[in-house]
């Protein structure tokens, strides 16, 4: 695979990657909100204390869930650096 068409690949990967994860935490936060406000409008009962934790956790832990997926998913340029190092090693042995 050349140079230019894996680069193309790994942004299409990154964009995939940011649309579904948007997607999902829009879902999560509007079904968080939802549970607030039909607290309030059906009078559910759900304490103050577990819905300011329902509303500031919830973005907190996807903020943390995306930190861990990316840097994982996408390594840093020093590892790019090496395994162009490790290709071009390979191919001056041949």
């Amino acid at each position: 695979m050349s140079e230019r068409s894996e680069v193309e690949r790994e942004a299409k990967l990154k964009t995939c990657f940011g649309v579904s994860f948007l997607v999902l935490t829009v879902i999560f936060t509007v079904a968080s909100y939802s549970i607030v406000v039909l607290n309030q409008k059906l009078a559910l009962g759900v304490s103050n204390e577990v819905l300011l934790a329902l509303v500031v956790e919830t973005p907190i832990q996807w903020v943390g869930l995306l930190y861990v997926i990316a840097k994982n998913l996408f390594p840093h340029d020093e590892l790019k650096q090496k395994r162009l190092l490790d290709k071009q090693r390979g191919k001056q042995e041949k």
